[in-house]
């Protein structure tokens, strides 16, 4: 992936006690204080490097950031580009200066786009909670500052999609400093450079500015559509797999999403049992029949479905994913219910059958 392509997903995703008393709580407390701190709604300015490592390729990413209430301004650079976000109450606004684009929103839930170390703090801690360990390292100076280093590492015989993850947390305010994610032969990090807790900016750095010639595209919150398995069929040009209704669930809603010109379409057909929601379907094309291994072996199961083999992944303990090719597509069945079984699973997966007008 191109470090241009990261930095449009990452500017749409932005849009991710005492020294000593601190010394005296477990890790797992650490972390619990790092989500409950109040820290994050004071003003600060923070200057950030964000390194993505695969086996092909690394991209760096450097970052600055203003925060002061509900209004944070990003700026990203990748590649010699510039990325820049600004999020006003539920307004969010993006501009490509390469491009000269801005794109321009609104989303009833804004904090969603928070890059928040609170929030990854809390996703961590609901990722790991019951598959790692976490310890206490040698404590270390992120940006000038003290913190705590504490690193999770997967238990012996549990399954989970992370390995190794590590996090450096101030010791004064709580404030995540570094992460590192060390998963199968990617590296992530995530490390402030320049930290200030107590900035001297005004409400005019949270003004864009954009010239007159930029092109300006508004988009939607919800970039999802619904519609109806004969519009699904047009779409993707072709019938496809799915499950008739029954006496246990049925099918609720079939949404397409649209991610513009360049992107695969993809429909997701969402099913409910008891006025609650039991899975999702995704269908995607495929341009062969050829498996791909998309995990580490060490946490996907291989199993046989429909005379062929897919893959199997317990989530979090608490939703199951089953991933294969047949035909033209890609069906991707994300089980939400957690006393789903294995078997129960893969006994819908063998009822599927074609949409028929």
């Amino acid at each position: 992936m191109k470090g241009k392509d990261i930095l449009l997903i990452l500017a749409m995703t932005m849009l991710f006690a005492g020294c000593q008393a601190m010394e005296q709580y477990s890790p797992e407390q650490v972390m619990t204080n790092a989500i409950d701190s109040d820290v994050e709604d004071d003003p600060y300015y923070g200057e950030m490097t964000m390194t993505f490592e695969d086996a092909e390729e690394t991209i760096t990413m450097e970052v600055k950031e203003w925060r002061k209430d509900d209004k944070s301004l990003e700026e990203v650079m990748t590649d010699g580009e510039k990325m820049i976000t600004l999020k006003d109450g539920e307004k969010v606004t993006i501009y490509d200066e390469a491009e000269n684009m801005v794109y321009e929103t609104e989303f009833e839930e804004p904090s969603d786009l928070t890059f928040s170390s609170r929030e990854r703090v809390e996703d961590i801690l609901d990722l790991i909670g019951e598959t790692h360990t976490i310890e206490k390292e040698d404590d270390e100076k992120i940006a000038g500052r003290d913190t705590i280093h504490l690193v999770a590492k997967k238990k012996s015989g549990e399954k989970s999609l992370f390995d190794t993850q590590e996090m450096w947390i101030d010791k004064e305010n709580w404030h995540l400093l570094k992460m590192v994610d060390h998963t199968a032969d990617n590296l992530s990090t995530i490390e402030y450079t320049n930290i200030d807790l107590d900035p001297n900016f005004d409400d005019d750095v949270f003004v864009l500015d954009i010239p007159d010639d930029a092109t300006f595209e508004t988009f939607d919150e919800d970039i999802e559509e619904t519609i109806t398995l004969n519009e699904a069929i047009d779409i993707m040009d072709s019938s496809f797999l799915y499950v008739k209704d029954n006496d246990n669930f049925s099918l609720e809603e079939i949404t397409t999403m649209d991610f513009g010109e360049e992107m695969e379409k993809t429909i997701s057909m969402t099913y409910v049992a008891d006025g609650l929601p039991y899975m999702e379907i995704t269908v995607t094309p495929t341009d062969d029949n050829t498996e791909e291994e998309l995990f580490a072996d060490e946490f996907e199961e291989t199993v046989s479905l429909r005379g062929t083999k897919g893959q199997y992944l317990n989530l979090d303990g608490e939703s199951h994913w089953l991933t294969w090719q047949e035909g033209d597509f890609s069906y991707d069945i994300l089980f939400i219910h957690p006393d789903t079984t294995l078997e129960e699973m893969l006994e819908i997966v063998e009822d599927m059958e074609e949409v028929s007008i």
